[in-house]
């Protein structure tokens, strides 16, 4: 697990599915949540913002749609919300 979230720069293939817990205008905000998933064994990263001015909490990639469903129930189960992307 990373001291520091990663930020852009992660290469994820194209089609993986991935889980978005937030959107936030803050850097720091981000950086902060996602430290916070990672503590929770989460593989959290920020995403810079690329059309738009927000931070994107993503966490994955995941190999299959059943790995990102059982991620996605673990996030809710710790209180978090996610919303299913694909990059």
């Amino acid at each position: 697990m990373a001291s520091k979230p990663a930020s852009t720069g992660q290469l994820i293939p194209s089609g993986s599915i991935i889980l978005q817990v937030a959107a936030l205008i803050k850097q720091d905000d981000a950086l902060a949540l996602a430290s916070s998933l990672q503590k929770k064994h989460f593989a959290a990263y920020v995403l810079q913002p690329q059309k738009d001015k927000y931070y994107r909490v993503q966490v994955g990639p995941f190999k299959d749609q059943k790995s990102a469903d059982a991620a996605k129930k673990g996030l809710e189960s710790a209180g978090f919300i996610a919303i299913f992307a694909k990059r």
